[in-house]
């Protein structure tokens, strides 16, 4: 007995599964727009004389500080939390300073983080 029903060529099954994916890709996809606001900005300034180092900026009331250093530059720096500048709490807006003494042969970098909450960090 013959079939009334033709069996579809190999590029319509291809574009019918071509519009299928179409649709389910569109249907799951969805654009996500996400503006990310600094909270304020703040210049870290630093002095460095022979081993001493001076670190100062002009902090916030109410914000959180934390001062990280490495020793190298890129994408691969391995930097750290300096001990006793972890979520350093901001009581009133004014200036803040810190020290760190180090061998003046030695490079080190530092970076300033601030945020309205304490920052959680992992310790290595």
């Amino acid at each position: 007995m013959a079939s009334r029903f033709s069996r579809p060529g190999r590029a319509a099954c291809l574009a019918l599964a071509l519009v299928a994916l179409a649709l389910l890709l569109g249907a799951s996809s969805a654009c996500v727009r996400e503006v990310i606001q600094p909270v304020t900005e703040s210049t870290l300034v630093v002095a460095r004389s022979a081993n001493d180092v001076t670190l100062s900026w002009h902090a916030i009331g109410g914000m959180y500080y934390t001062l990280l250093y490495a020793s190298s530059q890129g994408a691969d720096a391995d930097w750290k939390a300096m001990d006793g500048a972890v979520n350093l709490r901001a009581t009133a807006s004014g200036p803040v300073e810190i020290h760190d003494h180090i061998s003046a042969r030695v490079p080190r970098y530092y970076r300033l983080l601030q945020d309205r909450k304490p920052i959680p960090l992992t310790r290595q």
